[in-house]
């Protein structure tokens, strides 16, 4: 992980599970704002099928740590897209860096 996140940001994502910062302990989440619907062709609004994307997907991600250590989930899209990173913020991730264009965002397990 970066020296740009801090060391108290560190221990808390990785929550005393690895000491190595070639090993985090995070499951990625992709490609799920390339699957959401549009309101109407102008409004650019994303529906709900975001938060239910992202709701199954944490169904499963609970079954994986139960088995797994992970202590968060990251995502990153593109910077520029707002409306992505307003509906990841509204679900509850938190910005973790910028890194060439895309923002990263973790979302504490």
């Amino acid at each position: 992980m970066s020296d740009s996140v801090s060391k108290t940001l560190k221990k808390k994502l990785f929550k005393g599970l690895y000491k190595e910062e070639n090993s985090i302990p995070c499951i990625l989440v992709g490609q799920i704002g390339k699957y959401c619907t549009e309101e109407t062709e102008d409004s650019g609004q994303y529906t709900s099928s975001m938060s239910e994307i992202l709701d199954n997907a944490f169904e499963i991600m609970q079954s994986v740590v139960d088995k797994i250590p992970c202590s968060f989930a990251l995502v990153e899209c593109l910077e520029k897209n707002k409306k992505v990173l307003d509906k990841y913020t509204e679900y509850g991730f938190n910005s973790l860096k910028v890194h060439n264009l895309y923002a990263q965002l973790f979302y504490l397990l």
